[in-house]
């Protein structure tokens, strides 16, 4: 969309949320304990498991409650749902650790040659994502397994039942609440999605920066030690494809941007697609869809609070990804501007392929086919609509806060084309 398009926002909860407020209010404020104490008692009692593997997880499950539990702008649904969100991880922690402990050699398999996504929120990432995993050859995770990691029966139809039945709570729930969020970044229980809901087992989570205002949170979480986080990540991926052939993964989760170093460290001999796309969209987008999250939890939404944040993490975070870009091989990492991918996807995609050396042909017809079931798609949905000053931002304050990026996208869109020899056609997917 342009700038100057009309934007709408709705930052009314559903009236089932509503009507939850009315009804538990007092009740829901006073008697759901988000402390850390008490999701463990929870989670023994469902499990009967006791050991959490490295001690750090206590700590960010710490910081993850210090967020939540005064927070006075929770509303009661809020709490619930935040109830349920950590009762559902610290569950999955128990598992994880639980089945690892069974099965040690899980520990220090390998990953190899993994694909990573990683550009900022609201860049392409999800379409790359999409296309890059329907190659026969790659592996992507769907969001049910991605949520309930560890397998619940030996039996492979009770298994697949069970996870997603598990699953579809926390998929439902949302889709319920926030239904204007298709829009903007439809979830799939059984499509690929992101690998931040296997951090979210070590509680660096996402979900409680953009959805319950973990603002302070956010923040801590860039002086944590991210090694045992990523360690976990791998372990977690190997607990997904331990009984299949082995296929390349691809994994995409902008956060990675804030961690680089780390997740690098943890996965080298990894290829990277760094996506971009001009910061005054991507940031304007972002927020849309932070406010869109946040305001069904919360009892009052105050947009402008919202902007200065993703304004501000986003500098770091564009500062931690320009300083630990280096660190990563250039013949490594691609750099693909959203024009391209917009444009000309199948030359985007051809491009990807040949700089990592990877053959094209056996992947081209079913990528072809997944393009026109996301072009289809995204026709059905609509456009999301937003405008930078809806959260207190200017244009023209982004544009200079991030000049040095938007010096480089620039070049980009002029140099990918030239460079991978793509043409630039009138082809566009909706966003």
């Amino acid at each position: 969309m342009t700038m100057s398009e009309e934007a709408s926002l709705e930052i009314v909860p559903p009236p089932i949320v509503r009507a939850f407020n009315r009804a538990f209010g007092k009740a829901a404020q006073k008697g759901i304990d988000l402390r850390p104490d008490a999701f463990r008692r929870r989670g023994e009692l469902t499990t009967g498991l006791h050991d959490y593997g490295h001690p750090s997880f206590h700590e960010h499950l710490d910081s993850a409650c210090r967020a939540l539990h005064p927070n006075a702008n929770l509303s009661p649904f809020g709490r619930f749902a935040a109830a349920t969100f950590y009762h559902f991880h610290v569950e999955n922690r128990l598992r994880i650790v639980d089945l690892l402990n069974q099965r040690p050699w899980l520990r220090d398999k390998e990953i190899v040659e993994p694909i990573f996504i990683v550009g900022f929120y609201r860049t392409g990432t999800t379409q790359m994502h999409n296309l890059l995993g329907a190659d026969p050859r790659h592996r992507v995770a769907a969001a049910w397994e991605l949520m309930s990691p560890v397998k619940l029966s030996r039996d492979p139809k009770r298994d697949g039942f069970l996870r997603r039945l598990r699953s579809r709570m926390i998929y439902d729930l949302s889709k319920i609440v926030v239904p204007e969020a298709r829009v903007a970044h439809h979830v799939e229980l059984e499509g690929p999605e992101e690998e931040f809901f296997l951090m979210e087992n070590d509680f660096l989570s996402t979900t409680l920066m953009n959805t319950y205002q973990g603002w302070d949170y956010a923040w801590e979480t860039l002086d944590w030690d991210m090694a045992p986080i990523y360690e976990s990540l791998r372990q977690q991926l190997c607990i997904l494809a331990e009984d299949e052939p082995e296929r390349r993964w691809v994994l995409k989760t902008p956060y990675h941007l804030w961690h680089l170093p780390a997740l690098y460290a943890a996965f080298p001999d990894a290829r990277f697609v760094f996506t971009h796309r001009s910061v005054p969209e991507a940031l304007a987008s972002y927020c849309s869809l932070s406010a869109m999250t946040t305001s069904k939890f919360a009892v009052h939404t105050d947009l402008e609070r919202i902007g200065r944040f993703w304004f501000d993490f986003y500098q770091e975070g564009m500062k931690r990804a320009f300083a630990a870009r280096p660190l990563i091989p250039e013949s490594q990492r691609i750099d693909v501007p959203l024009t391209a991918l917009s444009k000309n996807p199948i030359g985007t995609l051809r491009a990807i392929y040949d700089y990592f050396g990877i053959p094209f042909a056996e992947a081209e017809q079913p990528i072809r086919e997944k393009l026109e079931g996301l072009t289809q798609e995204a026709k059905a949905k609509g456009k999301h609509r937003y405008r930078p000053s809806q959260f207190g931002l200017s244009e023209t304050k982004v544009v200079k806060a991030f000049s040095h990026y938007e010096a480089f996208y620039r070049e980009l869109v002029e140099r990918f084309p030239r460079t991978h020899e793509v043409a630039m056609g009138a082809y566009e997917v909706a966003r």
